[in-house]
């Protein structure tokens, strides 16, 4: 579906080279006559992954970022269960403090790496097209100022700001190999994957309901068909699932299904770590029921 022709942007530091391929012109349109605002999506290689044109802005920064062994980072597929890993991780990661998790909104504890080629270009779209009082998002950013912070930095701006003395925690949808090469030796991966039906279902709603950002417009029939041919945001699947299961064994990488997840007991331990026990002390069943839900 896509042309032969690469566009290419290679920085003099880069160790690969990352190429953007755009789509021929009957699958551009078919985007543009299904998505209400995401529609300017291209294909970057290595991997193969759909991302909007934006990406081109931090591609070089991604690649690049310094990283910290304090780092932890949640990579998965969309809606194949990463939200509910991070609170599980962030809560792990921080003495179980259940009532500063609430306090904060998960997209400030726990940024979205790629949060920047959501943000730029599509939110001036959105007030364009709708004006920023007629959406729930730009009221939600305007009253909350760090939130409002993110959508106008890029997170590895965000990510290089936090104090060394502060753990990084950073979730990304992006494919392994336009990562930091050393990402899996230097940080702690959790990867978290979910079965391809329940899946393209989850993602489907997804795109409905996500006003600002992607309306798709389209029918599940022409979603699923999106899916399988690859050209929906973050597509492929299968590709994104491969990256991080040929590095499952890594001593740095902890590898969960979502199905599996739903099994857990508070009784049992989660990722080797006791719900129970946490640096000493014991934590309540209460909060542990709370953390399972």
């Amino acid at each position: 579906m896509a042309t032969q022709s690469l566009l290419r942007k290679v920085s003099k530091n880069f160790f690969q080279c990352i190429a953007f391929e755009q789509y021929d012109p009957q699958t551009k349109s078919l985007l543009k006559q299904n998505f209400g605002v995401l529609n300017n999506l291209e294909t970057v290689w290595p991997g193969g992954i759909c991302l909007p044109s934006t990406y081109r802005d931090i591609a070089d920064k991604v690649y690049h970022l310094p990283l910290r062994p304090s780092d932890v980072w949640v990579i998965s597929f969309p809606k194949t269960g990463s939200t509910w890993t991070q609170e599980l991780v962030w809560c792990v990661g921080n003495d179980c403090d259940l009532a500063k998790a609430k306090s904060l909104h998960m997209d400030v504890k726990f940024p979205l790496l790629e949060h920047w080629i959501n943000s730029k270009g599509m939110m001036t779209k959105v007030i364009k097209q709708k004006g920023a009082k007629t959406t729930k998002m730009f009221t939600m950013l305007r009253h909350n100022p760090e939130l409002m912070a993110l959508a106008k930095n890029d997170t590895t701006q965000i990510m290089q700001q936090t104090p060394d003395n502060e753990r990084r925690f950073v979730k990304t949808h992006i494919f392994f190999s336009l990562l930091p090469p050393r990402i899996l030796d230097v940080c702690k991966i959790v990867y978290v994957t979910r079965n391809p039906k329940d899946t393209v279902v989850s993602y489907y709603h997804h795109n409905l309901l996500f006003k600002g950002l992607y309306e798709f417009r389209g029918d599940f029939k022409t979603f699923v068909e999106l899916f399988m041919a690859n050209t929906l945001p973050w597509c492929p699947y299968w590709e994104n699932l491969r990256q991080a299961w040929s590095r499952k064994d890594h001593p740095n990488m902890c590898f969960l299904v979502y199905e599996d997840m739903k099994q857990v007991s508070v009784d049992e331990p989660w990722c080797g770590i006791s719900l129970y026990e946490d640096s000493g002390r014991a934590i309540a069943g209460t909060d542990t029921r709370m953390i399972q839900r």
